[in-house]
């Protein structure tokens, strides 16, 4: 062309897509290339392709400890196969690792905490194939405070999660856990009383009465409620000699054992889920001959807290609310 004037030629234009991941960004490069004068002109250009995002939910599972359900949506079957979920509480050490579990539409994975840790933070990392994906920060007491503050949930759910954030404040108090961040701010509900002589009566007397009958030297002695770890109920036995390692224990026909903690023989009764915290355990004792058989529940140690005297701080409002949990949790799951 003459000087000064312009000429359009045409260009060949392709491009390599790297597809973006879970881990990582990918990308569009574009080169164009054309021929002018003799000679090959080239320019390339990009185009990032943001990283895929994955969304979570969150629900609750109410066994013996409570536990934070975190689901993944937005994996396909292959990356479903490669995560995992690494777990840390309120910004603690790693405390678990598990392989997500997939049903085709959702990953899930699951940390179980304490009545006491339900307003700590858990952490969980989404990895794949090794590389961090995602993290995602949420509370028990996030989703107790999203059922109480939002119209549509059924009453029973909505009573369900206010008896639960009363258990976490009255478990904090009571453990000394966290208490600078209590649900609620730590405003005190105006719950109402347990009623009186809930739980399975137990005559000791009598039951001592078999137990003096037989030549085992053991004796019962009372029961506690652990709630720092899981639900479980221990029931105590006093005892002398070793004729209690000839003996068999039964739990609702389940085989048990008889343990030995602060010089006493205990039967732990573990992971008991919050709508059966009131109902009757059946134990039976037994040396293939003779056998010795009662029932207790864990109301009955929340009747014996709550009608006590000189029992330690917080201990009757943490067995009120651990009541009022189990009659909610029956209300709204049945049973």
């Amino acid at each position: 062309p003459a000087c000064g004037e312009a000429e359009t030629v045409d260009a060949v234009v392709t491009s390599v897509t790297t597809e973006a991941t879970y881990t990582a960004a990918g990308a569009v490069v574009y080169t164009a290339e054309a021929a002018f004068d003799g000679r090959t002109y080239t320019d390339t250009q990009s185009v990032t392709l943001p990283k895929k995002e994955v969304v979570f939910a969150h629900s609750l599972t109410l066994d013996g400890l409570i536990s934070l359900n975190f689901h993944v949506l937005g994996l396909d079957a292959a990356n479903a196969a490669a995560a995992q979920a690494v777990f840390s509480l309120d910004g603690a050490s790693v405390e678990t690792v598990d392989t997500m579990k997939y049903d085709g539409t959702y990953c899930v994975a699951s940390y179980a905490v304490t009545s006491k840790q339900m307003n700590d933070a858990i952490t969980m990392e989404l990895y794949i194939d090794g590389a961090l994906a995602a993290t995602n920060e949420y509370k028990i007491t996030d989703y107790l405070n999203i059922v109480e503050n939002t119209a549509g949930f059924s009453e029973k759910l909505v009573r369900l999660c206010e008896s639960m954030m009363d258990y976490g404040t009255y478990s904090q108090r009571f453990f000394a856990h966290n208490t600078g961040n209590l649900p609620n701010g730590g405003v005190d509900r105006i719950m109402e009383t347990v009623p009186s002589g809930i739980g399975t009566m137990l005559d000791r007397e009598a039951l001592n009465g078999q137990f003096a009958e037989t030549d085992w030297d053991i004796a019962f002695y009372g029961a506690n409620l652990k709630l720092d770890s899981d639900t479980d109920l221990n029931l105590y036995f006093t005892y002398s000699g070793s004729a209690y390692k000839s003996l068999s224990v039964t739990v609702n026909d389940s085989p048990a054992e008889f343990d030995i903690d602060q010089g006493m023989l205990v039967v732990s009764i573990q992971g008991i889920i919050s709508k059966r915290i009131g109902n009757a355990q059946t134990i039976a004792i037994t040396d293939g001959e003779t056998t010795v058989t009662f029932q207790y529940s864990a109301y009955n140690y929340v009747n014996n807290v709550v009608t006590g005297s000189n029992m330690p701080t917080w201990l009757p409002e943490l067995c009120t609310a651990i009541y009022h949990y189990c009659e909610c949790a029956k209300a709204y799951f049945g049973g």
